[in-house]
């Protein structure tokens, strides 16, 4: 009987014993899943905080190149503005000074009236002469030193220097530009020593490096953001300049041929029969001429 009983009783410790061993190793499983889920937890806090560390220099850069750039722009919309009508009027004043200046006088002429073909157009030509002085004239002087300023501008340009300029205005930009980046760079590893560093020693170090990173990058913005300003500028500089060669060949081609025009109706005819027919028609067309130009409320427009 006495041996009945022990029996009874390790078979209830051995039971006790297995379930105490299931227990355990259900414990212990629980134990690795929640390791392994801290473990994923840090992990994704870590990618959180890198996210956020380069969302915040990414915002920095974008307040320090707006500030720098913000009032810029309404500086370049004004400047703009006065550009384009000093530009325009000086196109105009250029005009009307080449239309007046290309008229022809024959020298040793008369000019008084006459019923002969020639004193007749000598005293047109005078009055067109006369007429056309007036009007330069009234124009100031500031738009010869314009004029001769902006054709100085646009007689060193070439394209060689303007090209070799563009590039390497490219070039530092470039330059600038990898610097900032570098610096972004830097100061998400400075935030992340700042947040990892225990000792607070460690961390005001830290933090006065981090407000003197900030200030460089400010310092830097603010170098690309005139460069960029330079580079805009040389750039309109130079389409300034290949525009007002335009304008210029074009304004000198069509007075000469005005002029070619004019000479090759003075120039006396060959055949002797139309020289009286066209002498009589210049006639006529000289004496409408001058009595149209002695009415004193008409002006030559330009």
């Amino acid at each position: 009987m006495e041996l009945c009983a022990k029996l009874e009783k390790l078979e209830v410790l051995e039971k006790q014993c297995w379930t105490l061993i299931s227990t355990q190793k259900t414990a212990e499983e629980k134990i690795k899943h929640l390791e392994q889920k801290l473990l994923e937890e840090q992990h994704q806090r870590k990618l959180i905080q890198d996210k956020a560390a380069q969302l915040q220099t990414g915002l920095e850069m974008n307040r320090i190149l707006l500030s720098s750039l913000s009032p810029e722009k309404e500086v370049k919309k004004k400047s703009r503005k006065k550009k384009v009508l000093k530009n325009n009027s000086t196109m105009k004043r250029t005009q009307t000074s080449f239309q007046g200046g290309m008229l022809p006088f024959v020298a040793g002429k008369s000019a008084s009236s006459s019923h002969s073909v020639v004193a007749n157009v000598q005293s047109v030509l005078h009055m067109m002469k006369y007429r056309s002085a007036c009007m330069t004239s009234q124009c100031p002087e500031g738009t010869e030193k314009r004029t001769s300023r902006w054709t100085g501008i646009c007689k060193p340009v070439s394209c060689s220097t303007t090209s070799s300029a563009t590039e390497t205005l490219s070039d530092l930009l470039l330059g600038m530009q990898d610097e900032l980046g570098q610096m972004s760079f830097e100061y998400q590893e400075l935030s992340k020593q700042i947040e990892e560093s225990q000792n607070q020693d460690i961390r005001e170090d830290l933090e006065r490096e981090l407000d003197c990173l900030v200030k460089q990058m400010e310092i830097k913005g603010e170098q690309i953001s005139k460069l960029k300003k330079h580079q805009n500028h040389v750039y309109k500089v130079r389409q300034r300049a290949q525009n007002l060669k335009r304008d210029i060949a074009y304004s000198t081609s069509r007075p000469n041929e005005l002029k070619g025009s004019k000479e090759t109706v003075i120039s006396p005819s060959v055949s002797s029969t139309n020289k009286t027919a066209n002498s009589l028609r210049l006639l006529k067309s000289a004496q409408k001429l001058q009595s149209v130009l002695k009415k004193d409320d008409i002006v030559w427009e330009s």
